[in-house]
């Protein structure tokens, strides 16, 4: 079995239904980028009223590197070390986000450095590399700006990958969600649901930040992305969205998800087919 976004879906169905212990016997043994970050926010929240359940989903993803690599880069405390190749090339990376310096030091300018890196080795033109490490980077910024901090701690994962002319990128948080935090700006008071909010945010740009109930991320995101051929998922709440797949162009889908609080973002291109979620 492979863990994409779709079978992540279909675990937190499993357990909102009381029937995760039929796949007891099971294991993954592939994952894709998204579907390794949407998972461990999954477990996470899981873990905090279930641990047993918890226990279990881990049992599923135990032979899955992905998935491992990324819960250590989550809890990791120290990333400030700057040994090692730091300006080589990646199959794939991660970078944990808890504090503001975690997006202003040195660590993750070389981290978006290596993207763009190893998005161009893969195939990627240069330019179009510099365009998307600019919004992975916005992508990045939301966790600080609009996850919602406890204790002035911040929880979220950033990853990319790439492969055979293909490039991932995805960033996850377990904060208050889309819906609560536009629901805490007077021009966004009215939304009604997930949905709704999924929707102003990132087809009309509405943020909560004072002064500029329309932000410019997910805006520039399309500007670079949707008009190539890109696809990109956007999960909070109970709602999933997704725009773009080089032949959709701009309309978006807004679908019901299985609930999970915060914010999980997917981008993925391909230098000549469609763009599609890949083994990472």
């Amino acid at each position: 079995m492979r863990l994409d976004s779709t079978a992540v879906e279909a675990l937190r169905r499993l357990i909102e239904s009381k029937g995760i212990q039929n796949l007891a016997s099971k294991k993954f043994a592939s994952a894709t980028l998204s579907g390794a970050l949407e998972f461990l926010t999954t477990e996470r929240i899981v873990r905090l009223s279930d641990p047993a359940t918890a226990d279990l989903l881990i049992r599923l993803v135990e032979e899955v590197a992905i998935v491992s690599e990324a819960a250590v880069a989550w809890g990791r405390v120290d990333q400030t070390r700057l040994d090692g190749d730091i300006h080589g090339i990646r199959a794939r990376e991660f970078w944990r986000i808890r504090q503001v310096n975690d997006m202003t030091c040195e660590g993750f300018q070389l981290f978006q450095e290596r993207f763009v890196r190893s998005a161009k080795a893969t195939g990627l033109q240069g330019k179009f590399a510099m365009a998307l490490a600019s919004t992975f980077g916005e992508m990045c910024d939301n966790v600080v700006q609009h996850s919602g901090a406890i204790s002035g701690v911040y929880s979220g994962l950033a990853g990319y990958a790439v492969h055979e002319g293909a490039v991932g990128f995805a960033v996850c948080d377990s904060g208050e969600g889309v819906y609560a935090s536009l629901r805490g700006s007077p021009s966004w008071s009215h939304l009604a649901s997930s949905r709704e909010a999924l929707d102003a945010a990132v087809l009309h740009g509405a943020s909560r930040r004072q002064g500029h109930p329309e932000g410019h991320g997910f805006k520039t995101l399309f500007q670079n992305l949707v008009d190539r051929n890109s696809r990109c998922r956007f999960r909070s709440g109970d709602a999933c969205l997704h725009i773009g797949d080089g032949t959709a162009g701009r309309e978006a889908q807004v679908l019901s998800s299985p609930t999970l609080c915060g914010l999980q973002m997917a981008v993925y291109c391909h230098a000549g087919q469609k763009a599609k979620e890949f083994d990472a």
